[in-house]
Protein backbone atom coordinates (compact mmCIF):
# COMPACT_ATOMS: atom_id res chain seq x y z
CA UNK A 1 0.00 0.00 0.00
CA UNK A 2 2.92 2.21 0.99
CA UNK A 3 4.84 1.53 -2.58
CA UNK A 4 1.11 2.19 -4.56
CA UNK A 5 1.11 6.08 -2.54
CA UNK A 6 4.65 6.65 -3.39
CA UNK A 7 4.54 5.94 -7.22
CA UNK A 8 0.78 7.93 -7.61
CA UNK A 9 2.76 10.64 -5.49
CA UNK A 10 5.63 11.00 -8.09
CA UNK A 11 3.15 10.80 -11.09
CA UNK A 12 1.25 13.45 -9.51
CA UNK A 13 4.16 15.56 -9.58
CA UNK A 14 5.42 14.47 -12.31
CA UNK A 15 1.97 15.84 -14.38
CA UNK A 16 1.96 19.15 -11.88
CA UNK A 17 5.74 20.25 -13.73
CA UNK A 18 4.25 19.36 -17.32
CA UNK A 19 1.11 21.32 -16.66
CA UNK A 20 3.46 24.23 -14.78
CA UNK A 21 5.70 23.99 -18.28
CA UNK A 22 2.58 23.93 -20.99
CA UNK A 23 1.24 26.67 -18.96
CA UNK A 24 4.37 29.01 -19.56
CA UNK A 25 4.26 27.79 -22.99
CA UNK A 26 0.61 29.13 -23.57
CA UNK A 27 1.21 32.40 -21.94
CA UNK A 28 4.50 33.00 -23.72
CA UNK A 29 2.83 31.80 -27.05
CA UNK A 30 -0.04 33.70 -26.10
CA UNK A 31 0.86 36.32 -24.16
CA UNK A 32 1.17 40.48 -26.20
CA UNK A 33 3.83 42.51 -25.08
CA UNK A 34 3.32 46.52 -25.98
CA UNK A 35 6.28 47.61 -28.24
CA UNK A 36 6.72 51.26 -29.81
CA UNK A 37 7.78 51.22 -33.71
CA UNK A 38 8.96 53.41 -36.20
CA UNK A 39 9.20 53.21 -40.34
CA UNK A 40 12.79 53.58 -41.91
CA UNK A 41 13.19 57.03 -43.63
CA UNK A 42 15.66 58.17 -46.10
CA UNK A 43 17.85 61.30 -44.94
CA UNK A 44 21.64 62.08 -45.26
CA UNK A 45 24.05 60.53 -42.59
CA UNK A 46 26.95 62.41 -41.01
CA UNK A 47 29.18 60.40 -39.04
CA UNK A 48 31.32 62.76 -36.24
CA UNK A 49 34.11 62.34 -34.00
CA UNK A 50 32.85 65.11 -30.83
CA UNK A 51 36.18 66.02 -28.63
CA UNK A 52 37.56 68.22 -26.62
CA UNK A 53 40.43 71.02 -27.35
CA UNK A 54 41.64 74.61 -26.63
CA UNK A 55 42.58 77.44 -28.86
CA UNK A 56 46.21 78.20 -29.48
CA UNK A 57 48.77 80.05 -32.24
CA UNK A 58 50.97 78.23 -34.72
CA UNK A 59 53.26 81.04 -34.16
CA UNK A 60 53.56 82.05 -30.20
CA UNK A 61 56.84 82.62 -28.45
CA UNK A 62 57.56 83.08 -24.98
CA UNK A 63 60.70 85.67 -23.80
CA UNK A 64 62.37 84.99 -20.90
CA UNK A 65 64.84 87.53 -19.07
CA UNK A 66 67.72 87.59 -20.30
CA UNK A 67 70.02 88.11 -17.27
CA UNK A 68 69.12 88.73 -13.51
CA UNK A 69 67.89 91.86 -12.34
CA UNK A 70 65.83 95.15 -11.89
CA UNK A 71 62.28 95.86 -14.85
CA UNK A 72 62.91 99.09 -16.15
CA UNK A 73 61.72 101.18 -19.06
CA UNK A 74 58.30 99.55 -19.58
CA UNK A 75 55.09 101.57 -21.15
CA UNK A 76 52.73 102.08 -19.28
CA UNK A 77 50.75 101.39 -22.10
CA UNK A 78 52.03 98.25 -22.32
CA UNK A 79 48.96 95.62 -21.66
CA UNK A 80 47.72 92.18 -22.49
CA UNK A 81 45.93 92.08 -26.08
CA UNK A 82 47.90 94.68 -27.75
CA UNK A 83 49.26 95.21 -30.92
CA UNK A 84 53.65 94.95 -31.92
CA UNK A 85 55.96 95.35 -34.16
CA UNK A 86 58.92 93.17 -34.79
CA UNK A 87 62.01 95.15 -33.16
CA UNK A 88 59.23 96.79 -30.76
CA UNK A 89 61.17 97.66 -27.47
CA UNK A 90 59.19 96.03 -24.31
CA UNK A 91 61.59 96.94 -21.44
CA UNK A 92 65.46 96.71 -20.15
CA UNK A 93 66.57 94.45 -17.42
CA UNK A 94 68.91 96.69 -15.43
CA UNK A 95 71.54 94.45 -13.62
CA UNK A 96 71.20 95.03 -9.59
CA UNK A 97 74.48 96.40 -7.69
CA UNK A 98 74.80 93.29 -5.78
CA UNK A 99 74.46 91.52 -8.58
CA UNK A 100 76.89 93.86 -10.41
CA UNK A 101 79.38 93.14 -7.17
CA UNK A 102 78.56 89.20 -7.63
CA UNK A 103 79.58 89.66 -11.61
CA UNK A 104 82.93 91.98 -11.03
CA UNK A 105 84.33 89.02 -8.71
CA UNK A 106 83.00 86.22 -10.80
CA UNK A 107 84.97 88.23 -13.70
CA UNK A 108 88.34 88.52 -12.38
CA UNK A 109 88.10 84.88 -11.60
CA UNK A 110 87.45 84.31 -15.21
CA UNK A 111 89.99 86.84 -16.44
CA UNK A 112 92.67 84.96 -14.02
CA UNK A 113 91.42 81.72 -16.10
CA UNK A 114 91.48 83.06 -18.97
CA UNK A 115 95.15 84.34 -18.81
CA UNK A 116 96.41 80.88 -17.55
CA UNK A 117 94.37 79.23 -21.09
CA UNK A 118 96.81 81.63 -22.81
CA UNK A 119 99.98 80.87 -21.36
CA UNK A 120 99.19 77.21 -22.05
CA UNK A 121 97.96 77.25 -25.41
CA UNK A 122 101.24 79.33 -26.25
CA UNK A 123 103.70 76.78 -24.25
CA UNK A 124 101.65 73.62 -26.15
CA UNK A 125 102.04 75.44 -29.81
CA UNK A 126 105.96 75.79 -29.19
CA UNK A 127 106.14 72.04 -27.99
CA UNK A 128 103.95 71.11 -31.21
CA UNK A 129 106.54 72.80 -33.09
CA UNK A 130 109.19 70.80 -31.70
CA UNK A 131 106.66 67.82 -32.20
CA UNK A 132 107.01 67.32 -28.19
CA UNK A 133 103.19 67.03 -27.79
CA UNK A 134 101.12 65.46 -30.51
CA UNK A 135 98.26 67.95 -32.70
CA UNK A 136 95.42 66.32 -30.77
CA UNK A 137 96.75 67.68 -27.32
CA UNK A 138 97.68 71.27 -29.00
CA UNK A 139 93.80 70.70 -29.93
CA UNK A 140 92.32 70.36 -26.63
CA UNK A 141 94.34 73.49 -25.34
CA UNK A 142 92.39 75.51 -28.27
CA UNK A 143 89.31 74.19 -26.88
CA UNK A 144 89.87 75.01 -23.38
CA UNK A 145 91.23 78.78 -24.35
CA UNK A 146 87.94 79.06 -26.54
CA UNK A 147 86.02 78.05 -23.64
CA UNK A 148 87.47 80.54 -21.45
CA UNK A 149 86.95 83.41 -23.25
CA UNK A 150 83.72 82.63 -24.23
CA UNK A 151 82.85 82.52 -20.30
CA UNK A 152 84.56 86.06 -19.93
CA UNK A 153 82.27 87.28 -22.73
CA UNK A 154 78.93 85.77 -20.60
CA UNK A 155 79.68 87.05 -17.88
CA UNK A 156 80.35 90.83 -19.37
CA UNK A 157 77.05 90.43 -21.29
CA UNK A 158 75.98 89.70 -18.13
CA UNK A 159 76.84 92.98 -16.56
CA UNK A 160 75.37 95.26 -19.27
CA UNK A 161 71.60 96.45 -19.34
CA UNK A 162 69.48 93.93 -21.84
CA UNK A 163 66.71 95.62 -23.71
CA UNK A 164 63.93 92.91 -24.73
CA UNK A 165 62.32 93.56 -28.10
CA UNK A 166 59.59 91.70 -29.66
CA UNK A 167 60.77 88.94 -31.81
CA UNK A 168 57.94 89.02 -34.77
CA UNK A 169 54.57 91.42 -35.27
CA UNK A 170 51.72 89.76 -33.08
CA UNK A 171 50.13 90.48 -30.07
CA UNK A 172 51.11 90.82 -26.28
CA UNK A 173 48.86 87.75 -25.08
CA UNK A 174 50.88 87.88 -21.42
CA UNK A 175 52.34 90.29 -19.54
CA UNK A 176 54.35 88.83 -16.35
CA UNK A 177 56.33 91.94 -14.77
CA UNK A 178 56.39 95.39 -13.88
CA UNK A 179 58.74 98.38 -13.38
CA UNK A 180 61.20 97.94 -10.14
CA UNK A 181 60.43 94.23 -10.08
CA UNK A 182 63.34 92.06 -9.30
CA UNK A 183 63.54 88.74 -12.04
CA UNK A 184 65.73 86.17 -12.36
CA UNK A 185 67.64 85.09 -15.33
CA UNK A 186 65.12 82.44 -17.35
CA UNK A 187 61.87 84.19 -15.84
CA UNK A 188 58.81 84.00 -18.19
CA UNK A 189 58.03 88.09 -19.35
CA UNK A 190 56.23 88.05 -22.13
CA UNK A 191 54.47 85.75 -24.54
CA UNK A 192 53.87 87.54 -27.97
CA UNK A 193 51.26 85.15 -30.73
CA UNK A 194 50.43 85.98 -34.42
CA UNK A 195 46.64 85.75 -33.98
CA UNK A 196 46.21 86.17 -37.85
CA UNK A 197 47.09 82.10 -37.81
CA UNK A 198 45.32 80.50 -35.01
CA UNK A 199 44.52 76.62 -34.96
CA UNK A 200 42.95 74.68 -32.48
CA UNK A 201 44.23 71.43 -31.07
CA UNK A 202 42.17 68.66 -30.11
CA UNK A 203 42.52 65.45 -28.17
CA UNK A 204 41.59 62.29 -30.35
CA UNK A 205 40.99 58.98 -28.86
CA UNK A 206 43.27 55.65 -30.04
CA UNK A 207 39.84 54.07 -30.94
CA UNK A 208 38.80 56.94 -33.65
CA UNK A 209 42.43 58.18 -34.78
CA UNK A 210 42.33 55.47 -38.14
CA UNK A 211 39.40 57.79 -39.38
CA UNK A 212 41.06 61.01 -39.08
CA UNK A 213 42.37 62.15 -42.05
CA UNK A 214 44.50 65.46 -43.44
CA UNK A 215 42.16 68.06 -44.66
CA UNK A 216 39.02 66.59 -43.30
CA UNK A 217 36.39 69.43 -41.92
CA UNK A 218 35.96 70.62 -37.98
CA UNK A 219 32.98 72.67 -36.88
CA UNK A 220 34.57 74.41 -33.88
CA UNK A 221 32.26 75.88 -30.60
CA UNK A 222 32.63 76.55 -27.25
CA UNK A 223 31.21 79.03 -24.61
CA UNK A 224 30.82 82.71 -25.95
CA UNK A 225 32.81 81.85 -28.71
CA UNK A 226 31.25 81.92 -32.69
CA UNK A 227 30.87 78.89 -34.98
CA UNK A 228 34.11 77.99 -36.50
CA UNK A 229 35.22 76.36 -39.50
CA UNK A 230 38.80 75.01 -39.86
CA UNK A 231 41.03 71.84 -41.59
CA UNK A 232 42.96 69.57 -40.14
CA UNK A 233 46.59 70.32 -40.82
CA UNK A 234 48.65 68.02 -38.65
CA UNK A 235 48.14 64.51 -37.03
CA UNK A 236 50.40 63.56 -34.37
CA UNK A 237 52.23 60.40 -34.87
CA UNK A 238 53.19 60.11 -30.90
CA UNK A 239 50.92 58.86 -28.28
CA UNK A 240 49.96 61.58 -25.50
CA UNK A 241 51.23 61.03 -22.12
CA UNK A 242 48.06 59.85 -19.88
CA UNK A 243 47.39 59.00 -16.35
CA UNK A 244 46.16 55.43 -15.14
CA UNK A 245 42.39 54.78 -16.12
CA UNK A 246 42.81 57.47 -19.07
CA UNK A 247 42.05 56.34 -22.42
CA UNK A 248 45.32 56.81 -24.51
CA UNK A 249 44.60 59.78 -27.55
CA UNK A 250 46.42 61.93 -29.72
CA UNK A 251 46.93 65.83 -30.67
CA UNK A 252 45.42 67.01 -34.13
CA UNK A 253 46.03 70.63 -34.96
CA UNK A 254 42.96 71.88 -36.75
CA UNK A 255 43.63 75.44 -38.95
CA UNK A 256 40.84 78.05 -38.40
CA UNK A 257 39.79 79.29 -41.95
CA UNK A 258 37.98 82.75 -40.24
CA UNK A 259 40.79 85.65 -39.96
CA UNK A 260 40.95 88.35 -37.46
CA UNK A 261 39.23 86.49 -34.67
CA UNK A 262 38.95 88.15 -31.45
CA UNK A 263 39.39 85.08 -29.35
CA UNK A 264 41.82 84.14 -26.54
CA UNK A 265 44.51 81.73 -26.14
CA UNK A 266 43.69 78.38 -24.13
CA UNK A 267 40.01 79.02 -24.52
CA UNK A 268 38.13 75.40 -24.46
CA UNK A 269 36.56 74.56 -27.68
CA UNK A 270 34.65 71.46 -28.96
CA UNK A 271 35.61 70.11 -32.15
CA UNK A 272 33.43 68.23 -34.52
CA UNK A 273 35.14 65.93 -37.01
CA UNK A 274 33.34 64.91 -40.32
CA UNK A 275 34.20 61.58 -40.93
CA UNK A 276 31.74 60.52 -43.59
CA UNK A 277 28.37 61.87 -45.32
CA UNK A 278 26.38 59.94 -46.93
CA UNK A 279 23.89 61.22 -48.98
CA UNK A 280 20.10 60.15 -49.07
CA UNK A 281 20.78 56.64 -47.20
CA UNK A 282 17.87 54.53 -45.37
CA UNK A 283 18.06 54.28 -42.04
CA UNK A 284 16.47 53.40 -38.72
CA UNK A 285 17.17 54.70 -34.61
CA UNK A 286 20.41 52.22 -33.17
CA UNK A 287 18.35 50.98 -30.88
CA UNK A 288 15.84 49.17 -33.14
CA UNK A 289 18.74 46.96 -33.69
CA UNK A 290 19.95 43.87 -32.05
CA UNK A 291 22.98 41.62 -32.53
CA UNK A 292 23.15 37.85 -33.21
CA UNK A 293 26.23 36.26 -32.14
CA UNK A 294 28.26 34.28 -34.32
CA UNK A 295 31.10 34.04 -36.76
CA UNK A 296 29.97 36.55 -38.10
CA UNK A 297 27.62 38.58 -36.03
CA UNK A 298 24.70 39.48 -37.40
CA UNK A 299 22.49 42.12 -37.40
CA UNK A 300 18.65 41.84 -36.88
CA UNK A 301 15.54 43.65 -36.33
CA UNK A 302 11.71 42.79 -35.28
CA UNK A 303 9.52 43.76 -38.11
CA UNK A 304 5.66 44.19 -37.05
CA UNK A 305 3.26 42.16 -39.37
CA UNK A 306 -0.18 42.29 -38.46
CA UNK A 307 -0.84 41.79 -34.53
CA UNK A 308 2.57 39.84 -34.58
CA UNK A 309 6.35 40.48 -34.38
CA UNK A 310 8.59 38.83 -36.90
CA UNK A 311 12.64 38.49 -36.47
CA UNK A 312 14.16 40.15 -39.94
CA UNK A 313 18.46 39.97 -40.61
CA UNK A 314 19.53 43.38 -42.33
CA UNK A 315 22.90 44.60 -43.57
CA UNK A 316 23.95 47.85 -41.74
CA UNK A 317 26.32 50.52 -42.59
CA UNK A 318 27.27 53.05 -40.96
CA UNK A 319 26.16 55.37 -37.84
CA UNK A 320 26.04 58.47 -36.28
CA UNK A 321 25.81 57.75 -32.92
CA UNK A 322 21.84 58.16 -32.89
CA UNK A 323 20.93 56.41 -36.62
CA UNK A 324 22.13 53.78 -38.64
CA UNK A 325 21.88 53.22 -42.39
CA UNK A 326 20.23 50.47 -43.46
CA UNK A 327 22.05 48.94 -46.84
CA UNK A 328 19.47 45.79 -47.11
CA UNK A 329 16.44 44.06 -45.71
CA UNK A 330 13.98 46.93 -44.88
CA UNK A 331 11.59 49.56 -46.68
CA UNK A 332 10.42 52.98 -45.75
CA UNK A 333 6.93 50.75 -45.58
CA UNK A 334 8.04 48.57 -42.64
CA UNK A 335 7.25 49.45 -39.58
CA UNK A 336 10.23 48.53 -37.06
CA UNK A 337 10.27 47.57 -33.38
CA UNK A 338 11.90 50.20 -31.75
CA UNK A 339 11.17 49.48 -27.93
CA UNK A 340 10.08 46.46 -26.31
CA UNK A 341 12.53 44.77 -29.19
CA UNK A 342 14.34 43.00 -26.68
CA UNK A 343 12.13 41.02 -24.80
CA UNK A 344 9.87 39.99 -27.60
CA UNK A 345 10.40 36.85 -29.33
CA UNK A 346 9.43 35.77 -33.24
CA UNK A 347 6.05 35.39 -33.72
CA UNK A 348 4.59 36.70 -30.86
CA UNK A 349 1.78 39.06 -30.52
CA UNK A 350 2.30 42.71 -29.53
CA UNK A 351 -0.24 45.74 -28.75
CA UNK A 352 1.40 48.80 -30.71
CA UNK A 353 1.54 51.87 -27.69
CA UNK A 354 2.62 54.34 -30.11
CA UNK A 355 1.59 56.64 -33.01
CA UNK A 356 4.38 57.21 -35.24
Amino acid sequence: MEKIIKKYGIIVVIVIIILYFLRNMLIQKYAVAEVEVVSPFVNDIIVKIKTPGYITSKKIYTITAPISGEIANMSESLIAGKKVKKGDVLCTIIPREEELSSLKEELKFAEYSLESAKREYEVSKQLFELKAISEQELKSKEINLLREESNVQKIKDKMQPKIIEVPFDGVIVKIDGKNGQVVNSGKEMFVVADMNILVAVIDVLETDISKVELGQEVIIYGEGLPQLIGKIENISMVKEETTPGELPKYKVQVGIQQKNLQLRLGSSIVGEILVERKNSVLQIPLECVLYELGEPVKPYVYVLVGNKVVKKYIEVGVNDGKYIEVVSGLNTTDRVVSVGNIVVKNGQRVKVRNKE
